[in-house]
């Protein structure tokens, strides 16, 4: 028996540990799908309380582009950041998720973006604007970051 091109001892063996297996391919190409989802956003328009290609809020974009790739993270900024590992801003890498305190009356993080690489994070801007990439050294976000957090 095969299927799509794999012998039916390819599909039985398929879970047995191997020298030459690495998580590292599969991260890899979880992020990629990730970033790739996240980046067919890029136009879309802020709506507060979006999880939808019809408009997103920060969180919503962030929640909607991870469940699109299969990993369930909780809905709000916040919870979000309480979900993920902790992460350095030196230490990024693509994929991981970048959170800021933009409302300075409470300690709750109020926003959150994906990481890019290259200084750079997409997000969902309120304010009349649309899904876009900003970089981390922007005055308004670089006084405002709190840390990165990793989820994949």
């Amino acid at each position: 028996m095969r299927v799509d091109n794999l012998s039916q001892d390819t599909l039985a063996n398929s879970h047995l540990p191997s020298e030459n297996k690495t998580d590292k391919p599969v991260v890899n190409r979880q992020v990629e799908t990730v970033l790739s989802k996240a980046r067919r956003f890029i136009g879309t328009p802020y709506r507060r309380g979006g999880t939808s290609p019809r408009g997103f809020d920060c969180s919503g974009l962030v929640y909607y582009t991870l469940k699109q790739t299969g990993i369930s993270v909780p809905r709000s900024a916040h919870d979000q950041y309480l979900h993920s590992t902790p992460i350095k801003q030196t230490e990024l890498r693509p994929g991981d998720l970048v959170f800021f305190k933009t409302n300075r009356r409470t300690s709750r993080i109020t926003h959150v973006g994906i990481y890019l690489g290259d200084d750079r994070f997409i997000h969902a801007r309120s304010g009349g604007r649309k899904v876009d990439i900003t970089s981390l050294s922007d005055g308004y976000y670089s006084t405002r970051f709190v840390r990165g957090g990793r989820i994949l």
